[in-house]
């Protein structure tokens, strides 16, 4: 075990050598600095989720539609900051390699892992 744990750690540097890892740290750093971009996400998020309750919920027109513009707002923000992109594209290419990196582990150990869904308790 000392062995796979201390080749663990090799692949995990391998790992942070890469571009993937080194330009999604930096990105991280950068969205991390960037208190109006935090907020910004942020708002975006509670939007997103605030529409997704008017939608379901008994509200009039008016309230939706209003809540339909923020979002829109929100989102077209969102779009156009350069540290909220940068961050999400780092983040998706970091995720993407170690997806491929688990896939060929699986794959040469025939333990391919099946794709992760969010369902509920029972399917």
């Amino acid at each position: 075990m000392k062995n796979l744990d201390q080749k663990t750690k090799d692949l995990i540097s391998a790992i942070k050598e890469t571009s993937e890892y080194q330009n999604y740290e930096k990105a991280s750093l950068e969205y991390k600095n960037d208190n109006e971009a935090q907020k910004l996400l942020d708002d975006f998020r509670k939007s997103q989720q605030n529409l997704a309750i008017f939608q379901d919920g008994n509200f009039s027109s008016e309230e939706l539609e209003k809540e339909r513009e923020n979002y829109n707002n929100l989102s077209n923000a969102v779009r156009s900051n350069k540290t909220i992109n940068k961050w999400i594209k780092s983040k998706t290419e970091a995720q993407s390699l170690l997806s491929t990196l688990a896939n060929i582990i699986g794959q040469d150990l025939d333990l391919v892992f099946a794709p992760q869904k969010k369902s509920s308790c029972c399917g």
